[in-house]
């Protein structure tokens, strides 16, 4: 197993365009790939430096861009799964990372909106797990950067993403939050 964390990014690229595949029998094995891809890194040991963290978010980002939502789907838990193993080495990708993020919630699928919401406030807590005021203002400062560029996806979408982020996060912080945003806003 650990002989293949060198090639996992191939591996994961490969699984992940393939999970919608019409034909049953591959997407059953890129189904299985993908999972045990998944438990390999999971079970990894995060110190040893044992696989390429950048290919590998490569991969996981361009398949955001999948037109298949189970490829959306795939890849947006294995952000959250490196959220949770690997915080501070994941944090340095960032800005990389964001805006695929961002993007992904004009996703016409809820399901896939809501799994993103859930990798935002995973980057919002921060690597100790608590709210990490830095990246909660950051991820609100887009949203209502995004709000106000397009009226529509406000309209659309902006009430999930208040509310599955309230649920997620402190509804109360949220709230606070954007209204000291939106009161130094001129507009």
């Amino acid at each position: 197993k650990s002989k293949l964390l060198p090639f996992c990014a191939d591996i994961l690229g490969a699984a992940l365009s393939c999970i919608a595949d019409d034909e049953k029998e591959i997407r059953k094995k890129a189904e299985s790939t993908n999972k045990a891809l998944l438990d390999l890194i999971e079970k990894t040991d995060s110190t040893a430096n044992s696989f390429d963290l950048h290919p590998l978010l490569n991969k996981v980002t361009l398949q955001l861009l999948n037109k298949w939502v189970p490829s959306r789907l795939a890849s947006l838990r294995w952000i959250s799964m490196l959220l949770r193993k690997l915080p501070g080495e994941l944090f340095n990708f960032l800005d990389e990372l964001f805006p695929a993020l961002l993007k992904t919630l004009h996703d016409p699928d809820d399901e896939v909106v809501r799994l993103d919401l859930e990798v935002l406030a995973r980057i919002s807590l921060g690597e100790s797990g608590k709210l990490n005021q830095t990246n909660f203002e950051m991820v609100l400062n887009h949203l209502i950067k995004r709000f106000r560029e397009d009226r529509k996806f406000l309209e659309h979408r902006g009430s999930l993403i208040i509310r599955q982020l309230s649920v997620l996060l402190n509804g109360e912080s949220i709230y606070r939050t954007l209204a000291r945003i939106l009161k130094s806003i001129e507009d």
